[in-house]
């Protein structure tokens, strides 16, 4: 049982560890790796892009993520009218912040047919990185044939709880953890992440912290919640200091 608050409480999914995981991952990639380059097949090659963003998840390596930008970019030129190339081409744009190119190439993707609720949840992605919550909000609500139940609502949570409605959201996320089927803890931890990114957005740290040590005692080596809980350490000593001193 892991509370982050006492309101909070709920008994977390048991998952395959992180060494487990990850060894099992690296795998999969290279697997991933020789198939394309023997096949040059788009569905591989969608695959590799997946599994990169995984590991990307918890690395945080730019090696990983140039990895994915470069694959996501041959695939484009190698399947220009396959959707499906054109939104990992899109996830890999809004994940560096590329707004405008990642717009461009979701209607490239409905353009060629793909499917709407994968271009819903990346314009929600988009809508959210520029602080409209609300249209994120009412995009990941209608849209229910998308992503497995529990991202789905990890991801409506947040934007709930951007936009202030925080017992709202914090049920919410309660559902999410409790609908969580999935024996790989990174999903997960990318949940725990944003959930602790936007408690941190909001002002409130402690639940931020709270949150990342979560993510932490599923992916020990998560490099982003690492460094997340040592910048607000950080925070609340300047704020100790400050308090210490009578400064302001």
């Amino acid at each position: 049982m892991i509370d982050l608050r006492p309101e909070f409480a709920v008994r977390w999914p048991f998952c395959t560890s992180e060494t487990i995981t990850l060894s099992n991952l690296d795998l999969q990639l290279s697997n991933l790796r020789y198939w394309y380059a023997q096949t040059h097949r788009v569905d591989a090659g969608i695959q590799l892009a997946q599994g990169l963003l995984s590991r990307y998840s918890v690395s945080a390596r730019d090696a990983d993520l140039d990895d994915v930008d470069a694959l996501t970019y041959a695939l484009v030129d190698q399947a220009p009218a396959d959707p499906r190339a054109w939104l990992a081409r899109a996830e890999v744009s809004a994940m560096r912040h590329r707004q405008a190119a990642a717009a461009e190439q979701l209607l490239t993707a409905a353009a060629h047919g793909g499917p709407p609720v994968d271009i819903a949840e990346i314009r929600a992605d988009l809508l959210e990185a520029v602080g409209d919550h609300r249209a994120a909000l009412d995009i990941r609500i209608a849209n229910s044939g998308g992503l497995p139940p529990a991202l789905r609502l990890s991801r409506i949570a947040c934007c709930q709880l951007a936009l202030g409605a925080h017992h709202e959201a914090i049920a919410t996320f309660v559902s999410a953890i409790r609908t969580y089927a999935d024996a790989s803890p990174l999903p997960l931890g990318s949940m725990l992440f944003n959930w602790g990114h936007t408690w941190e957005h909001i002002g409130d740290r402690g639940r931020a912290e709270l949150a990342y040590h979560a993510v932490m005692r599923y992916l020990p080596s998560h490099v982003r919640a690492h460094s997340a809980l040592v910048e607000c350490s950080s925070d609340h000593g300047s704020v100790g200091r400050k308090l210490s001193t009578g400064g302001v």
